[in-house]
């Protein structure tokens, strides 16, 4: 379990990673949607919070289960 959590770690923060990358060439070209023309790094930006909680959540849980694995403890709610 550490090991997946691990990796969905390295995957959630390369994703947030390229989502910020992306922000900000779309905010330095100053691209616009085409009715509306609005800046379209301002959705980039909004899902940066969605991606920033994903990063959070993935170390937590990353965190949880190198702790249990340590103490040798079973997960809380496991049944098996």
């Amino acid at each position: 379990d550490a090991a997946a959590n691990a990796l969905m770690t390295v995957a959630a923060a390369v994703i947030a990673w390229r989502l910020w990358l992306g922000m900000l060439d779309k905010r330095l070209y100053g691209e616009t949607t085409y009715i509306l023309a609005l800046p379209l790094w301002w959705g980039y930006a909004a899902s940066m919070l969605g991606a920033a909680v994903f990063v959070l959540a993935c170390a937590w849980t990353c965190w949880r289960s190198l702790r249990e694995a340590a103490g040798g403890r079973q997960p809380r709610g496991w049944s098996g």
